[in-house]
């Protein structure tokens, strides 16, 4: 009985703080806001594929058995953290129990190159060995990336209790959501004298809708933490383009543009703390975690089987990471 009573205390004592320090928060009456936050961001392989083997056995690394000296997560990596911009329109109703969201991200292009050497011993691992002349003991490889990326969403927020007033805020989330990823992949053999390349393109449309959730705690007037986290199905008209030439790019193997739809899922979270200086002006710094899985990736459109449907499907088992910081001003009118 008597620890009932202690935890009721407890609990009574808790409720009255959060209540206090509710009435002591900036009363923000604004109904519109803009945000405007600086990004910087990069994008992680979370899987490898061979693009370049060398059978010379002095160069081996790793197992015994692994000939492996490029993948795709060699150059994937190496993307740096590269600087973009958010911007976003919020409108609060009057009630203060809903709010509509507009948000737009836009990040600079990720470019990143690898050249490995060999001893007239590099290969790419085709399945037919005389499939391609240019791409067996060959003297040097390289491999080239780039990735574009920019995103659209809607999102209707449901407050559980006003935002930025009370000390402890829930809200719901839904909306509709777009993502562009575009990629290309240039893989060069030399084979003195020749030269011969295999350049890929992908686009992906991705059209999703997501459902999601927000915590904020106000542990003083001006100070505030934000969870966010989304999650959400979407459809991608994905489209590659594939072009592979041998005998120094003077005959065409493989020349190719095809589309396809494909169903996928994706994931958003973010941790978020911000200050307001005045009532109209707010600083916010966070970190971002973004997931998207059934996309087109330029690489894995480089097969290894030497068929006559080679290079005629649109592989859409790719996903990606994009993960970095943020840091802007939201500005209330």
């Amino acid at each position: 009985m008597h620890k009932r009573l202690v935890l009721s205390g407890v609990f009574s004592g808790v409720l009255l703080s959060a209540t206090i320090h509710s009435q002591e928060f900036l009363q923000i009456d604004h109904h519109w806001n803009f945000i405007a936050e600086f990004v910087y961001m990069r994008r992680n392989e979370l899987d490898g594929k061979t693009l370049v083997e060398d059978e010379d056995k002095s160069r081996k690394c790793g197992r015994c058995d692994d000939f492996t000296v490029m993948r795709t997560s060699s150059i994937i990596n190496h993307f740096d953290l590269n600087p973009g911009a958010r911007l976003g329109l919020t409108y609060t109703e009057e009630t203060l129990e809903s709010t509509f969201e507009l948000l737009a991200l836009w990040i600079a292009p990720w470019h990143a190159t690898k050249t490995v050497g060999g001893d007239a011993s590099l290969f790419f691992p085709f399945s037919q060995r005389d499939y391609a002349f240019d791409y067996f003991d060959a003297s040097k490889a390289e491999g080239e990336g780039e990735s574009k990326f920019w995103d659209l969403e809607l999102n209707y927020w449901r407050h559980a209790s006003p935002r930025n007033r009370d000390y402890f805020s829930a809200s719901w989330i839904a909306g509709l959501r777009y993502f562009h990823l575009n990629e290309s992949f240039k893989l060069t053999f030399y084979k003195p004298p020749d030269v011969s390349d295999w350049s890929v393109h992908t686009k992906n449309n991705i059209f999703g809708a997501q459902l999601g959730g927000n915590l904020q705690w106000n542990p003083s007037e001006r100070l505030s933490w934000d969870i966010t986290v989304k999650l959400g199905a979407m459809a991608n008209r994905a489209k590659q383009w594939n072009f592979l030439k041998d005998h120094n790019n003077t005959e065409v193997l493989r020349h190719y543009q095809r589309q396809k739809w494909q169903l996928g899922l994706f994931g958003d979270a973010a941790i978020q703390a911000g200050y307001q200086f005045k009532e109209p002006f707010n600083l916010h710094l966070g970190y971002e975690v973004m997931y998207i899985s059934g996309v087109a990736l330029a690489p894995e459109q480089m097969q290894r089987s030497t068929n006559t449907e080679s290079g005629k499907h649109v592989y859409t088992k790719g996903y990606v990471l994009i993960q970095g910081l943020f840091a802007g001003a939201t500005f209330s009118f």
